[in-house]
């Protein structure tokens, strides 16, 4: 080997080795924001354990129930938290929110606790949107759950009712409650 040839063997040897370094940093970066993800990860199961854990205390010790009382289940009612699929997402809050109110669920464990009854495409969802952008709260959840999930006024005839208003005679009225009934 020429002298010429070992130095253009050793320029190409530098370039090569230019490139690995170049891939060697964004594996460090990509491992390095796998480990940011998996420690606001590692930090909600915690917090999931906790209201499990509660949820589970709550259920065995008769929450709802006072001392020295025998309990019925008129007394305590065993509700579950509904799933949400995506569909009619203001009876789903509503049904979350009677949820929280019996188990006097605190403001900052809604949030964590909603989580556990996603399914389908609102899971995966609720996932991207942790990563991307995550909620600050239960409030800022249901906003951007209602933008992302409600159909227009026409798919949900329940929403068409309560829009309509009595402005003319009462025949148009109920004409204008009929038909929306019939969508």
């Amino acid at each position: 080997m020429t002298v010429k040839e070992c130095e253009d063997r050793i320029t190409q040897l530098e370039g090569s080795l230019g490139e690995v370094r170049g891939e060697v940093s964004a594996i460090k970066a990509g491992c390095e924001s796998m480990s940011s993800r998996l420690g606001a990860l590692e930090t909600q199961m915690t917090s999931f354990a906790q209201i499990l854990s509660r949820i589970e205390a709550n259920t065995s010790s008769g929450h709802g129930q006072t001392s020295g009382t025998k309990s019925s289940s008129l007394d305590s009612p065993q509700i579950d938290m509904p799933v949400f699929d995506g569909r009619l997402p203001y009876g789903w809050i509503a049904r979350v929110e009677r949820f929280f109110r019996l188990g006097q669920y605190a403001e900052e464990e809604k949030l964590e606790l909603v989580c556990l009854c996603l399914d389908g495409a609102v899971l995966n969802w609720f996932n991207s949107e942790v990563v991307n952008v995550p909620f600050s709260d239960w409030e800022n959840f249901k906003q951007r759950l209602l933008v992302r999930f409600t159909l227009a006024i026409d798919d949900e005839p329940g929403k068409c009712l309560l829009c309509i208003q009595q402005t003319g005679e009462i025949v148009e009225y109920i004409n204008e409650l009929r038909s929306s009934q019939l969508k």
